[in-house]
This record gives C-alpha cells, sequence and structure tokens, in this order.
C-alpha cells in the first residue's frame, strides 16, 4: 500500500509568530494592534538603524519584491513605510513545540525538518477501499489539521499531500496561504511539469541556469531528458533533479533523525558582495540559523567551517577545531567571522555557507576545554563556601533557620 505523506509548513513563519504575540499582548493589554501579516512587514535586522537580513516578510511584503536574506536597507528601498520587528527565536521555538504536539496527536510518524516545517505519514489514518476513498479521507483529515492549527494556535499552515515526500513538499509550496494540495503520481504531468525548472526542489539558481543553458525549461523538459546527459553536467545531483521531476523519491518518514555528522547552511545572496560588513549581516543570519536547527535536533558543535562561491563559480573553504562544544549563535558567529577575514581575497561572492561539524548530543561527554575546567573549579568552590557558611548557620541556630532552595 502506497504511503499517504504530508508536508506541513507554516506560513511566513517567523513573522506570523511575532504578529500572533503582539496582538495576544496587545487584547490582554486593551489596546489594539495591527496584525503584522496584513502589511508591508518583517522579521529581522536592528529595528532602530534599519541594518541586517529580512529573516521573514509578510505577503504583502513580497508581493513588493521584498524577500528572505534581502539587506534590510534593500527592502526600505522597496516600502519606506516597512514595519520592522526584532527576531525572538525563544517565542519561535515554543509554538514549533506546540505545532508539533498538535500533530502528534494524530500520529507519531512525524519528521521535523526545521522549526516551521516537518513530514507526518498518516498512511494508517487514511486506509480505504480504493485510490478515491483514500485521498478523499487525506483531503479531509488535511483541512481538518489546517483549520485546527488556526483555531487554536492563531497561525496559518500550507499541506501538502502525496505518496513521497518531495511530491509533497512541492505541493505545499503551490498557492499560499492557509491551502490545502495535492500532488499525487498521476498528477505530475498537469500541476508540476508546466512550472520552471527552478521550482523543482533541491534546483538551486546555479543548477537552475546550467539547466537553462541546456534548454531545460520546465520540469516537464527536465523529466523528459536523457539522465546520463544530465549528470554530465551536473554530476549525480543531475541524477537526483531527474528522478524528483519524475516523481521519484522516498517516502519513508523517519520519527527519529539519523545522528549527522553536520548541520550546514548556505544561501544564494541576493547581489554579489563586496563588503565586509554587508558579508558579516549575511553570516549572522545563517549562523542564528544553524543554531536554530542544532537546538531542533539536539546536537552541540566542536567544528565551525564557512564557505565561499565566489561570483567567477571559484569557491574556498575554512574550517577550525573549537575550544568546547557550542550550539550558540554568538558562538558561531564569532568563529564564522575570524574565518572569513582569513580566507576572503576580496573577490565579489555570490553564496554563503556556514557548516557545524563534529556534533555532539546534549546528552554525550564531552572534553571540556581548561577555561571550563576554570569556571567549573570556581563554581564548585563557591557551592562548598556557601554550603559551609549554611552549615554553620544551622548549628548555631537550628536547622530551620536556613536550607537550599529546590
Amino acid at each position: 500500500m502506497a504511503h499517504i505523506i504530508f508536508h506541513i509548513d507554516v506560513n511566513s513563519a517567523f513573522l506570523s509568530w511575532s504578529a500572533v504575540e503582539e496582538l495576544n499582548k496587545a487584547r490582554q493589554e486593551g489596546r489594539t494592534a495591527v496584525d503584522l501579516r496584513t502589511v508591508p512587514a518583517i522579521v529581522g535586522g536592528d529595528v532602530k538603524q534599519r541594518r541586517g537580513i529580512v529573516t521573514a516578510a509578510s505577503i504583502p511584503a513580497k508581493k513588493l519584491g521584498i524577500r528572505t536574506a534581502q539587506p534590510v536597507v534593500d527592502a526600505f528601498r522597496l516600502c519606506p513605510d516597512l514595519i520592522v520587528v526584532k527576531s525572538d527565536f525563544g517565542l519561535y521555538r515554543a509554538r514549533s513545540r506546540e505545532l508539533m504536539a498538535l500533530l502528534r496527536e494524530y500520529s507519531p510518524v512525524l519528521q521535523q525538518m526545521s522549526v516551521d516545517e516537518c513530514f507526518l505519514d498518516v498512511t494508517e489514518l487514511t486506509a480505504g477501499d480504493g485510490d478515491g476513498q483514500i485521498r478523499e479521507k487525506a483531503l479531509h483529515l488535511a483541512h481538518e489539521i489546517k483549520d485546527r492549527v488556526h483555531r487554536e494556535l492563531q497561525f496559518t499552515v500550507n499541506i501538502g499531500i502525496s505518496t513521497n515526500k518531495v511530491l509533497a513538499k512541492m505541493a505545499s509550496d503551490f498557492e499560499k496561504p492557509d491551502k490545502v494540495h495535492t500532488l499525487f503520481p498521476d498528477e505530475i504531468e498537469e500541476k508540476m511539469w508546466p512550472l520552471d525548472v527552478g521550482k523543482l526542489f533541491m534546483a538551486g539558481k546555479a543548477s537552475a541556469g546550467k539547466l537553462r543553458d541546456l534548454g531545460i525549461m520546465t520540469i516537464g523538459d527536465l523529466a523528459g531528458s536523457d539522465p546520463k546527459m544530465l549528470e554530465s553536467h551536473l554530476k549525480s545531483h543531475g541524477k537526483t533533479l531527474w528522478n524528483y521531476a519524475n516523481g521519484r523519491a522516498g517516502d519513508q518518514v523517519h520519527t527519529e533523525r539519523e545522528r549527522a555528522k553536520s548541520e550546514s547552511v548556505e544561501r544564494t545572496l541576493p547581489h554579489d558582495c563586496i563588503d565586509l560588513e554587508d558579508a558579516f549581516r549575511y553570516l549572522k543570519g545563517l549562523c542564528i540559523e544553524l543554531a536554530g536547527r542544532l537546538f531542533n535536533h539536539g546536537y552541540r558543535a566542536a567544528e565551525v567551517a564557512v564557505l565561499i562561491k565566489y561570483a567567477d563559480f571559484t569557491s574556498a573553504t575554512h574550517q577550525r577545531q573549537l575550544v568546547t562544544v557550542t550550539g550558540e549563535a554568538a558562538d558561531l558567529e564569532q568563529e564564522a567571522h575570524a574565518l572569513f577575514e582569513e580566507m576572503w581575497d576580496g573577490k565579489p561572492i555570490r553564496l554563503l555557507g556556514v557548516r557545524a561539524g563534529k556534533l555532539a548530543a546534549k546528552g554525550d561527554p564531552v572534553q571540556m576545554s581548561l577555561t571550563d575546567f576554570a569556571k567549573e573549579r570556581t563554581v564548585n568552590a563557591r557551592k562548598q563556601k556557601a554550603d559551609a557558611a549554611m552549615k554553620e548557620l544551622q548549628d548555631r541556630f537550628g536547622k530551620e533557620v536556613i536550607f537550599r532552595g529546590e
């Protein structure tokens, strides 16, 4: 029996969660507040100085051409009245946990891909006699989940439905927000093949550019191409894209993430970067995103690497072992800045990436640095001194006079 997979993606997650928080605060305080989702608004950057990069944008902002990873100063050129709100990753993690808890009420077979998206295997919940009944049940369930999220958590999601993860992911990216879409194998030709090749999952700007140079303009063109020819131009990635274009992908939803050797985040820049300060702003955003992934998966890193791809298509990487493991964005950013300054040769930059390597789960034993060891000794010495003072007071005035708090 074919699997039924949902891909569930929060619409403009950071912006939506910030909007809900502001509306709830305003309601509690008896004041009115604008819903950030209904006006040109973004999350990210320095609110006062209008610096940094866009980490999320409302749909009205996107309609003006404002995009994720765009410098905030460029966003203001497109919309001088743009509203900017500060990122709140503690809030985002809390909202993410609420969403995942709600979804697990339907199926325990859930694979969280990031703070705002996941795959959910609902095969057992949609079992029926024949494809027609199965699809009807899947649509009914998806709408029930979507509407419940909106009603109880106050934000919206898109849900894509298919028999494997790639097609479900593609379906969820169709028209937004607050929509349910299907992309079953027999719907690929009608719904997916007419799309621009750059819309295919895992077809980045560089890959899409190479495909267009080969005369491959749509996903359908790619699906009908010779896979050996694609491999000769894009190596193994060409065969992967050919499989995806033909709807071939894995359907297993992993309930527990396999121990990864590394986590990485990279982004093609909206324009070639030639300024150190701009590069640092991009690196900051990447490190924040990377720290979020490490947090979600329960990892800390013992190694950091930076990747630069230049406008002339050459690339460079530089990495270093950390003194101690960390998952904090500030620590990753500090190391990334140092690595970048050591390796950048001043050429225009097309893409930046940051990788966290030699990962350790939070419960794993790790080797302490001398600095950490010294800190622990200081803490222990203070604890021993406090214990001695507490015992002296208890001996003099009785055990009830003072005791250690729980």
